[in-house]
């Protein structure tokens, strides 16, 4: 059969329409896990175990949404005894379930769950000053009444002049709203 020429011809403007462009581009986006925020800039704490909100990993959440989130810290230090403590907060009435696997300060590897908002938890950072080591956090978040900002807070477990903890600018957050 020879081939015929199709009845209708598409113009630029019905292939890349904004309608169209939402609904598989943007809306699909929506529904996948992708990066949300990605560090800029390294942060430096210095002898103190005072939680510090990180300046660039937060996540704006409106009222009654479902987040799922992947933090990624990269963290170095200078001594090798190193400590850090890591916490998120939420919204007021917001519920927050996060977790890693990680070598807890007894030396032991294990799951740490965060349940509370701005409850930190200690684990080892690299063990050996200079190195940069990728940690893993994964959860959901659930907001209430109250709209607010998915926070990551961390600092040095026990506060030393001499050992700078660094958050890399490689750092991020990955994840998407669910609800």
């Amino acid at each position: 059969m020879a081939y015929t020429s199709p009845e209708k011809t598409f113009s630029v403007s019905e292939l890349a329409n904004a309608e169209m462009l939402n609904i598989y581009q943007r809306d699909n986006m929506r529904a996948s896990v992708h990066r949300i925020v990605q560090k800029l800039a390294d942060q430096s704490i210095n002898n103190s175990t005072t939680l510090t909100n990180d300046t660039e990993l937060f996540v704006e959440m409106g009222t009654n949404e479902v987040y799922y989130f992947r933090v990624f810290l990269e963290l170095t230090n200078t001594v090798d005894t190193p400590h850090t403590q890591v916490a998120f907060t939420v919204p007021s009435g917001a519920t927050i379930c996060m977790a890693t696997y990680a070598l807890d300060t007894g030396g032991f590897y294990n799951y740490l769950f965060w349940r509370s908002s701005g409850v930190p938890f200690s684990f080892y950072g690299p063990l050996v000053s200079h190195i940069r080591r990728l940690y893993e956090f994964e959860g959901f978040v659930t907001t209430a009444s109250t709209a607010g900002k998915f926070q990551v807070q961390w600092a040095q477990s026990v506060a030393a002049a001499s050992n700078v903890h660094t958050v890399k600018d490689t750092s991020s957050i990955w994840g998407c709203k669910l609800v």
